[in-house]
């Protein structure tokens, strides 16, 4: 849920801010840790295959090093500047279908018919270009175990010795 939706559902208890940090402090250190990580690389790289690195002086490394670090940053500063995320990808349309679970016989699985996409829209909005559909079945929730018990994720409908989960059928 984003900090938004938090602060929509709980009014009044300052959440909004509190997701926010919340999420910096998750994706801060995989971040500095991914940034550091490239550009170690590709300084690795240009220190193996540069005859003009190679005349460097050790200690002036930090200088390829920085240098790509830089690059990095103003790349990612004129990405969030000039690209809307929602280009690559829209909104998540969670579309329920819990009341299938289990509904069909050994080794099938349900459909889930156009009909139950088309109350979905009904209900909510228009699907839009590049909108993910997500099918809420419930499956993983219930059935979900660790191993040997989690065969019924996938080896046992595989198997047909029980249902599987609802997958979506639109054509007619």
């Amino acid at each position: 849920m984003t900090a938004e939706g938090m602060d929509l559902r709980y009014p009044g208890h300052g959440l909004w801010p509190l997701m926010l940090l919340m999420g910096f402090l998750v994706l801060y250190p995989g971040q500095i840790m991914s940034g550091d990580t490239t550009s170690r690389r590709w300084c690795d790289i240009i220190w193996t295959a540069s005859p003009h690195a190679h005349r460097l002086e050790e200690h002036r490394v930090k200088y390829v090093y920085y240098s790509i670090m830089m690059v990095s940053l103003v790349w990612g500063l004129v990405a969030m500047t000039y690209f809307n995320p929602l280009q690559f990808g829209g909104e998540a349309c969670v579309v329920d279908c819990r009341d299938l679970l289990d509904q069909a016989p050994p080794g099938r699985s349900p459909l889930v018919r156009r009909e139950r996409i088309e109350a979905w829209k009904k209900k909510h909005r228009p699907l839009r270009f590049g909108d993910v559909v997500i099918f809420r079945s419930g499956y993983s929730g219930r059935h979900y175990r660790p191993l040997p018990e989690g065969r019924r994720i996938i080896g046992d409908p595989s198997a047909g010795t029980i249902a599987g989960v609802a997958r979506p059928r639109l054509r007619r």
